[in-house]
């Protein structure tokens, strides 16, 4: 135990999921929880003001909770963490989160293509045809005359297990009648055996989405802060990544931001 404290809490109400441990003492062997020390990041004791105040330095930050609670941070046990941070950097949101009707997704995506600089892609995450009812049916013809002919388009579903392209991505990822489907994913053909443009699966949809230009270093990397900071705020500390896909890119971002003394959260996948 360190000799002095970086930080003391006290004067709320402090839930350290000890059952024994209480506010104000259920009975004679309940120890009171009135105040937690905190050193080096590491809890260094809980229990009544006297025994925890013990450890005041001059340095030690002395927080008055005002009442209020002070518990351990949840641990969220599905999340696409990644996904999340790529939405606020690489995709552009369609989801009903943000939009009600098709008209609005429609405007929102071809507002998108019209400034996007020569070379990039329209990428898209979020079409929900279940809580935005009037939503298309989607397929390469559809994209091709609706939005785009001369720019790659990705448009992936909320639940993230199906996408939809237009000719151009279909031809970036090199599928063609000819192409089977690969283990884990399918490629979706119509009655004379030509790719309709919807991909299942991340092995399916990785063939046109790996062709896609690199994001930019900068942006990726600040969606991932912005995402864990939105993770911390909410009272997050430990997420754990269902839908992980390996990257050599996204890896390195996201084993330097772990690796730094001030990141706000623990990831597991």
């Amino acid at each position: 135990m360190a000799k002095t404290a970086d930080t003391i809490f006290y004067g709320g109400n402090i839930i350290t999921m000890d059952e024994k441990m209480t506010r104000d003492g259920q009975s004679p062997d309940s120890p009171i929880v009135e105040a937690v020390a905190v050193a080096g990041g590491v809890i260094q004791a809980v229990g009544s003001m006297k025994d925890v105040f013990r450890l005041v330095g001059r340095k030690t930050q002395v927080i008055f909770l005002n009442d209020q609670t002070l518990m351990p941070g949840f641990i969220e046990t599905h999340q696409h963490a990644t996904m999340c941070a790529m939405k606020r950097s690489v995709y552009t949101d369609i989801s009903s989160m943000v939009y009600r009707t098709y008209s609005e997704v429609e405007d929102a995506m071809k507002t998108k293509l019209q400034v996007l600089e020569p070379g990039n892609w329209g990428l898209f995450f979020g079409w929900d045809p279940e809580l935005i009812p009037d939503l298309p049916l989607l397929s390469a013809t559809f994209l091709d005359n609706n939005f785009s002919a001369t720019v790659p388009i990705v448009v992936i579903g909320q639940s993230g297990h199906v996408c939809w392209v237009n000719s151009l991505a279909l031809t970036a990822g090199g599928i063609t009648a000819r192409m089977d489907s690969p283990d884990g994913g399918t490629i979706v053909k119509d009655e004379n055996g030509n790719p309709t443009g919807q991909l299942f699966e991340e092995p399916a949809m990785m063939l046109v989405l790996n062709q896609s230009p690199p994001p930019d270093p900068e942006a990726i990397t600040k969606g991932f802060q912005d995402q864990w900071r939105y993770y911390a705020s909410v009272g997050l500390t430990t997420v754990t990544e269902l839908g992980y896909m390996p990257s050599e890119f996204t890896d390195g971002i996201l084993r330097e931001m772990s690796d730094q003394s001030d990141c706000p959260i623990r990831i597991g996948t």
